[in-house]
């Protein structure tokens, strides 16, 4: 039972052609602790309209079938309109949410501790490419360390304060990839970001996800740069280089390239 002075928190996915996937999504979210949440489904033009299903599930569902294919971006800036609550997240519709997650980030985000907080993220529990290892990050943000790291976490690990999120018109779809991190970035010029050490945020592996798509991570790194070039010192630069380098032979080798990845990673944490 929620609290009458619970804040609304509204969930959106964006999905496209991925029903199954779909269905444990939300029931991720049906399984929050917290109880104050409107659900929004934004369907990026499947092939088959998904809310004939949706009686299957106790939440009432906001269903918006797009009618032209215009990505996740624009799918998750239709969905932040469209919503009422005082706080957004974001779930792809290949990643799940611990029951736990919501509940954690809004209890944060109401402490007056942290009224001037925009975002709390999750860390990751991330099972792509065959090895299962937590994403993690540290407990308080600043914009310096967003902008030397090219890198935050998963746009399912957030939770933003929707005016915020407003404030900036969203997510820039201009880009073509490191939506979440460009959002970041502009958002910690205000304030820090918040993160939960714990992994209650699931990545799961799929077909047709952004990080196996080399050619739009090439082309997004190319536009945050561009972007960004003038807060980014010879380090930055130094280290832009080398992920794009490693981006270019992802792209003839494949996802075998995180054999590679995957240890650096965890040696820079």
């Amino acid at each position: 039972m929620r609290k009458l002075t619970d804040p609304l928190v509204s969930v959106v996915i964006t999905t496209y052609n991925r029903e199954s996937l779909l269905k444990e999504a939300i029931r991720s979210v049906e399984q929050q602790t917290y109880k104050n949440i409107e659900l929004i489904v934004v369907d990026d033009t499947s092939e088959k309209k998904h809310q004939d299903f949706f009686s299957e599930f106790n939440s009432k569902i906001t269903y918006i079938h797009k009618d032209s294919n215009k990505g996740a971006t624009k799918s998750r800036n239709i969905g932040m309109k469209k919503s009422k609550g005082k706080y957004i997240a974001f779930l792809d519709d290949d990643d799940l949410i611990l029951p736990e997650k919501i509940e954690k980030q809004v209890r944060i985000l109401e402490n007056e501790s942290f009224n001037h907080v925009n975002i709390c993220i999750t860390w990751i529990l991330d099972k792509r490419f065959g090895v299962e290892r937590i994403n993690k990050t540290p407990e308080v943000i600043d914009h310096e360390y967003i902008l030397q790291s090219f890198n935050l976490q998963s746009t399912s690990a957030y939770l933003y304060r929707k005016k915020a999120l407003l404030d900036i018109n969203g997510f820039d779809e201009n880009l073509v990839s490191a939506h979440e991190y460009d959002t970041a970035l502009r958002l910690s010029r205000e304030a820090v970001v918040i993160s939960i050490s714990e992994p209650l945020t699931i990545q799961r592996q799929t077909e047709g996800q952004i990080s196996e798509n080399w050619r739009r991570k090439i082309t997004g790194m190319l536009q945050l740069y561009s972007k960004y070039h003038k807060e980014y010192g010879i380090g930055e630069y130094i280290k832009f280089l080398g992920i794009i380098s490693l981006y270019v032979s992802a792209y003839v080798v494949g996802n075998r390239i995180h054999k590679i990845i995957i240890p650096m990673k965890d040696r820079g944490r």
